[in-house]
C-alpha cells in the first residue's frame, strides 16, 4: 500500500524539486564558425541575389548611355533640378561608372569656359564657324600659366591686352607701327596667322593639382560675314553676266552659271583655310606652354642676329690683316 501511494507522491516531488529541461545550447554558444546561423545565411543569401542581378544587368554602349542620361534629365521634374546638381553627386556617379575623376574635373572646367555649349549654325559646313577655339590641359598653376601665356600673345602673338581678370584675358590687335613691322616679319618668315584676328579671349581654369584646362577662343565673325557677302557676291554676279550673255549673244555663255557658283565656293573655301590656319597658330602655342618654353620678341632676335653677323664680320676681318697667319693644316 505504500508502495501504491508513493508512487505517485514521489514522482510530483521529484518533478517539482527538479528544474525544467533547458533548450539545447545554439550555435553561437558552442563557438563553431561554421555551424548554421539562420540570420547570417539569409545575409548571405540576399547579397549572393543581389550580385546575381548586378551581373545580369544589360550593358550599354558609350552613346546609347549618353542618350539615356540625357533623356532621364529631360524627364525629370525642372523643379528638382532648379537648384542645380552638386558636383560631389557627380563625382560620385563617375566612380560608380568607373570614370576617372580627373575626366570630371576637366569636362567641369570645359563647362565653366563655355566649351560645351557651343552649337552648329546654318551655314557652318560651307563658310566654318564664327569662332575658333583650342583646349588642352597643361601644367602649372592657373596664375603660372596665364602669366606664361599672356607673354606669348604679347611678344610672340603681337596682341595687346586690354583687359586681365584671375583666370581671364582678352587680347586684342595692336596697330602701331612697331606692330606692324613685326607681323610683317613674321609673314615673311610665314609665321603670322593671327593678323586678322581682332579679339583673342584665353581662359585658364585649373583641373587638378598643378595642372590648369587652357582655352582660346578667337572671334572670326566679321571674316565669317565678309565671306558670305563675297561669296554670294560672287556667285550672283556671274550667273547673272552669263544669263544676260547666252540670252542677247551667245547660247553656250551658260556655261558660265557652274563657274560663277564655284568661284563663290571658292571664297567660301578659303575662309576655312585661313580658319585652319588661327587653329594651327592657335595650337602651337599651347605646345609652347606644354614645353615650358618662353617667347623671343622681335626686337631680341634681331639684335641676336646683328651680334651674329657682328661675331662673323669682326673674325673674318681679323683673318684678312696683314701679317696674320693661318695656323698650318697640321698644327692644333
Amino acid at each position: 500500500m505504500n508502495s501504491r501511494a508513493g508512487s505517485p507522491s514521489s514522482a510530483a516531488a521529484a518533478s517539482a524539486a527538479s528544474p525544467p529541461d533547458r533548450p539545447a545550447p545554439g550555435p553561437r554558444a558552442t563557438g563553431d564558425p561554421s555551424a548554421a546561423d539562420p540570420i547570417r545565411d539569409r545575409a548571405r543569401s540576399g547579397g549572393a541575389s543581389r550580385t546575381a542581378g548586378r551581373a545580369a544587368s544589360p550593358r550599354l554602349d558609350r552613346d546609347a548611355a549618353e542618350r539615356v542620361i540625357r533623356r532621364a534629365v529631360e524627364l525629370t521634374d525642372d523643379d528638382r533640378l532648379d537648384d542645380g546638381v552638386d558636383v560631389t553627386a557627380l563625382l560620385d556617379a563617375a566612380d560608380e561608372l568607373g570614370m576617372e575623376r580627373g575626366e570630371v574635373h576637366r569636362a567641369l572646367a570645359e563647362e565653366r569656359v563655355g566649351l560645351l555649349v557651343d552649337e552648329p549654325r546654318t551655314g557652318d559646313r560651307l563658310l566654318g564657324p564664327d569662332r575658333v577655339v583650342v583646349a588642352r590641359v597643361v601644367p602649372g598653376s592657373t596664375d603660372e600659366v596665364l602669366e606664361r601665356l599672356d607673354a606669348w600673345m604679347r611678344l610672340g602673338r603681337v596682341l595687346r591686352r586690354v583687359r586681365r581678370e584671375p583666370d581671364r584675358a582678352v587680347y586684342a590687335r595692336r596697330g602701331d607701327p612697331a606692330a606692324v613691322l613685326q607681323r610683317t616679319a613674321r609673314s615673311v618668315r610665314g609665321g603670322e596667322r593671327l593678323a586678322r584676328v581682332r579679339r583673342l579671349v584665353a581662359s585658364v581654369v585649373a583641373v587638378g593639382d598643378d595642372r590648369s584646362l587652357v582655352a582660346l577662343s578667337v572671334d572670326t565673325s566679321a571674316s565669317r560675314s565678309t565671306a558670305a557677302a563675297g561669296g554670294v557676291t560672287v556667285a550672283a554676279s556671274g550667273v547673272v553676266t552669263a544669263g544676260v550673255a547666252a540670252v542677247e549673244w551667245a547660247p553656250w555663255a551658260w556655261v558660265g552659271v557652274p563657274v560663277a557658283v564655284a568661284g563663290g565656293v571658292g571664297v567660301a573655301a578659303a575662309r576655312r583655310g585661313y580658319l585652319a590656319d588661327v587653329d594651327q597658330d592657335l595650337e602651337s602655342v599651347l605646345d609652347e606652354l606644354v614645353a615650358g618654353r618662353r617667347p623671343v620678341s622681335l626686337v631680341d632676335a634681331v639684335a641676336a642676329r646683328l651680334s651674329d653677323v657682328t661675331d662673323r664680320g669682326v673674325g673674318s676681318f681679323r683673318s684678312r690683316r696683314p701679317g696674320s697667319r693661318r695656323p698650318a693644316s697640321g698644327s692644333p
